[in-house]
């Protein structure tokens, strides 16, 4: 389950998971499995193999995104909800995706859309619970995977872009920074500050200067 160093070429940030679930357009579960380091969760083999609910991400042959995430429940028996690994790459595939990963599932998988829940989370434990266990809640984690638009920079309506004006006031700031230092270099202040001072002043100024 891990990339080659050539594999990761091109990409600005990468996301890790366990396991890899589709890989080339087909299942990787079973694979995955066997690749991955499994001591980041504590739940064994059943991790895979339960019904639980899910979160996973991956990408279509065109480069589209695919976030799927699956409600289920911490019940067991014939109440048990939610998806297995397998599964869940099985309808990753169906939805067109070539690669993917799970992320973290169980209580902690939950999705939200403008800041608002529109999942129904799984977690029936303290804090985010009452302590009985008779109530699914949302439980407070500490990474989450944020999607957002792109954002896109309007031009000016001279057809100058930010950069552009950024650029022009960096080169006006270093030409008055230019023009001070050399009137400080080459103006003749002293002739210029005495003829402002009136006679008495500047005698004054003489005398402090010969004592």
């Amino acid at each position: 389950g891990y990339l080659k160093p050539q594999e990761m070429q091109g990409f600005e940030m990468l996301v890790s998971g366990v396991v890899w679930l589709v890989r080339e357009g087909k299942n990787n579960v079973e694979r995955g499995w066997k690749e991955a380091n499994i001591t980041v969760q504590t739940s064994g083999n059943k991790y895979a193999t339960n019904l639980a609910s899910r979160t996973a991400v991956g990408y279509d042959a065109m480069g589209r995104l695919i976030i799927v995430q699956v409600d289920g429940s911490i019940a067991v028996g014939d109440n048990k909800r939610g998806m297995d690994m397998a599964e869940v790459a099985n309808l990753l595939i169906q939805h067109g995706a070539v690669e993917a990963i799970n992320l973290d599932g169980g209580g902690s998988s939950a999705m939200a859309h403008n800041g608002v829940l529109i999942s129904y989370p799984s977690d029936n434990q303290p804090p985010s619970c009452d302590k009985s266990g008779l109530f699914q809640c949302e439980r407070p984690v500490s990474t989450v995977l944020c999607i957002h638009e792109q954002e896109v920079f309007a031009s000016g309506s001279n057809g100058m872009s930010p950069g552009m004006y950024l650029a022009a006031g960096s080169l006006l700031f270093a030409l008055g920074a230019l023009g001070s230092m050399l009137f400080i270099r080459y103006g003749n202040f002293a002739n210029d500050f005495e003829r402002q001072l009136s006679t008495e002043s500047t005698a004054s100024v003489r005398n402090v200067r010969r004592t």
